[in-house]
């Protein structure tokens, strides 16, 4: 969980959304990904539809970006032993995924 922003000459990813929301820059992800079925209030739903249409993005790509800064958030506000211990969840989640074979590719031509 990455707390800080490794280089200060780079935009953190709450930064780069922002930008993209004023049109003023694009962004898009490249790695694995894993299809999870989730339900959305009604007021996110209206909020993220919005963001979809205002910046021409994928449902896919804005539900990641606003999962992104809300885990780098809350990772900011807690402390050093539960985050430590996040990470040794989280690694062995990843281990797992990559065991089992279900990491997809990178491709999201289907969002």
């Amino acid at each position: 969980m990455k707390l800080h922003n490794p280089n200060p000459n780079e935009p953190t990813n709450l930064q780069m959304l922002v930008a993209e929301v004023k049109k003023s820059a694009s962004s898009s992800y490249h790695g694995g990904y894993i299809q999870v079925p989730f339900r959305v209030e009604f007021a996110s739903y209206t909020r993220l539809e919005a963001l979809v249409k205002h910046t021409g993005s994928s449902r896919n790509k804005i539900m990641n970006d606003l999962l992104r800064i809300g885990i780098e958030t809350l990772a900011s506000s807690l402390d050093d032993e539960t985050i430590k211990t996040l990470f040794e969840i989280e690694t062995s989640i990843t281990a797992d995924l990559y065991a089992s074979g279900k990491m997809k590719s990178g491709d999201q031509s289907d969002d």
